[in-house]
């Protein structure tokens, strides 16, 4: 890919007819390559069987330093660091509905494994 090298991952996750109200199997594909050397995604394809594609590309990427000024907060912003309210943690079975419902995944998309 323009001259990188890339590791390129394909992954398939089938929900069985039936076991969310599904009539019939839901199929989620994703691709991925990846730049060992860049630390990121180049390109990601998500296709899933119920609804359209979705395809994120790196169109313009670039060595150089980044610019400093891009990371400094806009003249009247605050940053105010709190610890979440219990009722905001996340909790797997609670806020994901992938592992409340028992599908076993390797991976919802909550970042949580069952």
């Amino acid at each position: 890919m323009d001259g990188l090298s890339v590791v390129g991952t394909h992954e398939t996750v089938t929900i069985n007819r039936g076991v969310v109200g599904n009539s019939h199997p839901l199929v989620t594909t994703r691709e991925f390559s990846d730049s060992p050397d860049l630390q990121v995604n180049l390109s990601v394809t998500r296709e899933h069987s119920r609804e359209s594609t979705q395809v994120v590309n790196v169109v313009d990427a670039s060595r150089s330093e980044t610019d400093p000024a891009m990371f400094q907060l806009p003249a009247g912003y605050v940053v105010e660091d709190r610890e979440p309210a219990q009722s905001e943690k996340c909790l797997p079975a609670r806020c994901c509905p992938c592992l409340a419902r028992g599908v076993q995944t390797l991976l919802c998309h909550h970042g949580h494994s069952s």
